[in-house]
């Protein structure tokens, strides 16, 4: 998305549920004209939709407004708050952010969706990222930027981990569990917790709270990547280790 449209998002965010906004206010607070807005949100509606499963409601007469489950509206919002923060100069939180999104989501990311995401030019970006693959190398992982396709992440799914697992360190007062809790929903860390809640018993051993948020953030991203019908290649070795 441009710069505009993420206007739009903010503005569409920030309304409460269920309470619309017209197109013609939205035109207004951005100074362009009501046909730009529609054209805009065909781009919005698709992102949304491959987001977070949300969609735009259009009423006559009335306007439009989001509509959106209230654990994807918590994440939508988190998001909208890191492109303001990223905006005033928060460097780190961008960084974190970046990384999260290359080894998570396992996914081509472009340097024209990343400067838009964030309020800052693709020069900025592309130091981000050299920093970025500096700290990668420490898990044997790298960068691969392709021309008109975008970057990804190369290496194993084992050093992959690790270096989500350590992600926090990045920033000063960063943890682990804070972070999990922004990428993923409610639902979602409630029913691994319960999980490994049932093994606990089982074994009749209780994990550390730092194992424990280990364990969540790996069966977390287990889960995202069989949900997205991503291969998951690690040797037998790396399973036992």
């Amino acid at each position: 998305m441009n710069t505009r449209q993420r206007q739009i998002m903010h503005l569409l965010s920030e309304k409460k549920d269920k309470e619309f906004i017209t197109i013609n206010e939205i035109a207004k607070m951005l100074n362009c004209s009501d046909k730009t807005v529609r054209n805009d949100f065909k781009q919005i509606d698709d992102w949304l939709k491959k987001e977070f499963q949300a969609t735009i409601i259009r009423k006559p007469n009335i306007g439009v407004r989001i509509d959106i489950s209230k654990d994807e509206k918590k994440r939508l919002l988190s998001l909208m708050e890191d492109g303001k923060r990223n905006n005033h100069g928060n460097d780190i939180n961008r960084k974190i952010k970046i990384l999260s999104w290359l080894i998570k989501d396992d996914k081509t990311l472009s340097l024209l969706d990343l400067s838009e995401r964030f309020f800052v030019s693709k020069h900025v970006i592309k130091q981000d990222l050299k920093e970025i693959e500096s700290w990668l190398e420490l898990f044997d992982l790298s960068i691969e930027s392709r021309k008109k396709v975008g970057i990804r992440l190369i290496g194993d799914e084992k050093h992959k981990r690790a270096a989500l697992s350590r992600i926090h360190h990045l920033g000063k007062d960063e943890k682990l569990k804070d972070l999990y809790e922004t990428w993923f929903a409610n639902y979602e860390i409630t029913n691994v917790k319960q999980q490994i809640k049932k093994i606990e018993k089982e074994l009749n051993k209780e994990f550390t709270k730092e194992s424990i948020n280990n364990l969540i953030l790996h069966l977390l991203i287990t889960v995202k990547r069989i949900k997205e019908k991503q291969i998951i290649s690690m040797t037998k070795h790396d399973w036992k280790s």
